[in-house]
């Protein structure tokens, strides 16, 4: 126990206690944790791709023999392919071991300890969660009761001393979209403001044409969602070359495996396929959005991503979270104040769906 107290006396006071953010498991330990088979769960809770890569990873991955050589570090084929694909240029494209890393790189390079960063809620976690593992601050300004964000209330934040700015869109949780306007507005400020559009593929929305007047501009994309590549973990940023730059010279030097490399490489030779299943994925969550409505307890929210909240009245949403995790069917469930009567359900397939419905239905 005075080991213990030993080493616990040099970890950073502030990292003492702080508490995790709130991960989302897979199928095999989920399975045994519930004691059902991993055959047997629908996991609808991470906005994963129901189908998963191209066939044309695991051909690549598996003919690739160099695995012994370090990747680039400088990622120079990565970023041109990846580019060629976002209609910019690689001098202002950076990959990351998803686009947390992005996240992460950016937070550490603008944010020390006091610093301020701006987002609206709900939104994804991870922004505020790499800002207190540096010592900043995150000013949080709630949405309206339509998950609209309230734009004099980012701007009150800004002048009082934010640096940065967050927006995701479509935003997750919620699926809802942001104003490109509103965007071009904020990025008059003198903040750098990053706009998360992880899943932009769904919404076919973007604010990539806004790149070239505004230095001070970030997209962040990802493959884990449209390529079904979320394991490999592999996402990139769209910036002002310069910044890219100082982020190449403060990422880990090889930071990109060389399977992810493949599997993008792969992905992206097979973009017909791939957005054919984006397709599908979109009309399967306007028929889900459909049949979520006919269910008396439950209120959806029209999304432009790949999943749906939705609302719970009249019954607890733990408790419906409960049941079906009871049956091996798992929801995103939040214990947050905002977002405590709703549950966040990610598009599977149709089976996946149906099963979720009827067994909701009982």
């Amino acid at each position: 126990m005075e080991n213990q107290k030993k080493i616990d006396k040099l970890i950073i006071p502030r990292l003492q206690n702080m508490q995790p953010y709130v991960p989302i498991y897979p199928p095999d330990i989920m399975a045994e944790k519930f004691g059902v088979s991993e055959d047997d769960i629908v996991k609808l809770d991470g906005n994963e791709n129901m189908f998963g890569p191209s066939p044309k990873v695991s051909q690549a991955l598996s003919e690739f023999k160099d695995y012994n050589i370090y990747p680039d570090p400088l990622q120079e084929k990565l970023r041109e392919s990846i580019a060629n694909y976002a209609g910019t240029t690689p001098d202002r494209v950076i990959a990351g071991a998803g686009s947390d890393e992005i996240i992460d790189l950016l937070i550490r390079l603008f944010i020390q300890p006091g610093d301020k960063i701006c987002q609206p809620v709900p939104t994804f976690a991870m922004y505020s969660t790499f800002t207190e593992l540096v010592g900043g601050e995150t000013i949080s300004v709630s949405m309206d009761e339509n998950f609209e964000i309230t734009e004099d209330s980012i701007l009150s934040a800004i002048n009082n001393g934010v640096k940065i700015v967050f927006l995701t869109s479509p935003n997750n949780p919620t699926g809802r979209l942001i104003d490109k306007n509103f965007v071009s507005k904020i990025l008059q400020k003198d903040v750098l403001v990053i706009v998360d559009e992880a899943y932009y593929e769904f919404s076919g929305k973007t604010c990539i044409d806004l790149i070239d007047d505004y230095s001070n501009l970030v997209i962040l994309r990802t493959f884990s969602k449209w390529a079904g590549l979320a394991g490999m973990r592999i996402g990139y940023g769209i910036m002002n070359p310069s910044l890219v730059s100082h982020l190449l010279i403060i990422k880990p030097p090889y930071n990109i495996s060389v399977a992810a490399e493949i599997a993008v490489k792969a992905s992206l030779d097979d973009l017909e396929l791939l957005l054919e299943r984006v397709e599908i994925i979109k009309n399967e969550r306007e028929w889900m959005f459909d049949r979520l409505s006919e269910i008396p307890f439950m209120e959806p929210i029209p999304s432009d991503a790949n999943f749906i909240l939705t609302k719970i009245v009249n019954l607890e949403s733990v408790e419906l979270y409960n049941r079906l995790l009871s049956k091996g069917i798992l929801v995103r469930y939040y214990e947050n104040e905002l977002l405590k009567n709703y549950l966040r359900i990610s598009i599977g397939s149709r089976e996946q769906n149906q099963k979720l419905l009827d067994f909701i239905k009982q």
